[in-house]
C-alpha cells in the first residue's frame, strides 16, 4: 500500500470552495523520494464535505480535525492518507491518464 499525500487548496472552481490534489511519494533506487500527481482534482464544497471525503478515504478523524484548523489558518494544507483498494477504485474511476 502506498501513502498518498491529499492537498487541499483554494478551488480554481467557482461552485466549490476547495480543490484535492493526488500524489504519491516513491523512492527510486537509493536516491531521495520523488512525489508525483496521479489523479485528477476532486473539488468540494465546503469544510462539511472534505471532512467527509477524507474520511471515505481512510483519513482518521484526529487527523481530519488538524487539517481543518489548518485550513482556518492558511488556503492549503496536506494530509497523508493510506487509501484502500475500494476507495482507490472510486477515485480511479473517470480518470483519463493511467497510473
Amino acid at each position: 500500500m502506498f501513502n498518498w499525500k491529499v492537498r487541499i487548496l483554494p478551488s480554481d472552481e467557482d461552485s466549490f470552495e476547495y480543490k484535492a490534489t493526488f500524489s504519491l511519494s516513491e523512492r527510486f533506487g537509493q536516491g531521495p523520494f520523488s512525489e508525483h500527481q496521479v489523479l485528477e482534482p476532486k473539488y468540494l464544497y465546503g469544510q462539511g464535505d472534505l471532512a467527509v471525503f477524507l474520511e471515505d478515504l481512510g483519513a482518521g478523524s484526529g487527523a481530519i480535525g488538524v487539517l481543518l484548523d489548518e485550513l482556518n489558518d492558511r488556503p492549503n494544507a496536506e494530509i497523508t492518507v493510506e487509501i484502500g483498494d475500494e476507495a482507490l477504485e472510486l477515485l480511479w474511476a473517470g480518470q483519463s491518464r493511467p497510473f
